[in-house]
């Protein structure tokens, strides 16, 4: 986002349920007059069956082969666009292997679980971020 919202001095964007579309599950708040952008990658749309298996669009580039389709969704705020869903792609594939998500730029994650819970990781850029200290964190309610 760039600029200011309606006499707001935070913009407030909604992070969805991944198995409840109208509801959101967290909500960020990214300070007027920053860059920010914010990405969302999921399993849980774009898939489809092949045989008994349901596959989905992420693929993982060391196997070829689509992530598990329980791997949490993953929203990333980060300075551009690019770099915020590059880094919700590394975050997804990382999760789905089991390994540590190590973001290169972003100033926030939020992994959202499909029970309704979730886990932020700060990240080093979020000293220079537009995240307002108030980042989420828990489970909705």
């Amino acid at each position: 986002v760039v600029g200011s919202p309606p006499q707001r001095s935070t913009w407030q964007i909604g992070v969805q349920h991944p198995d409840r579309l109208d509801e959101d599950i967290a909500a960020l708040s990214l300070r007027a007059g920053t860059y920010s952008a914010v990405a969302t990658s999921t399993t849980r749309r774009r898939q489809w069956k092949r045989g008994d298996r349901s596959i989905n669009h992420l693929i993982d580039p060391a196997t070829g082969r689509a992530v598990d389709i329980e791997t949490p969704s993953v929203t990333v705020v980060a300075n551009t666009v690019t770099q915020a869903e590059i880094e919700t792609k590394s975050a997804i594939v990382s999760a789905a292997r089991g390994d540590e998500i190590s973001p290169l730029h972003a100033s926030l994650i939020l992994l959202t679980y499909p029970d309704g819970t979730y886990e932020s990781i700060t990240c080093k850029a979020f000293s220079s971020s537009g995240m307002d200290s108030g980042y989420p964190t828990g489970s909705a309610a």
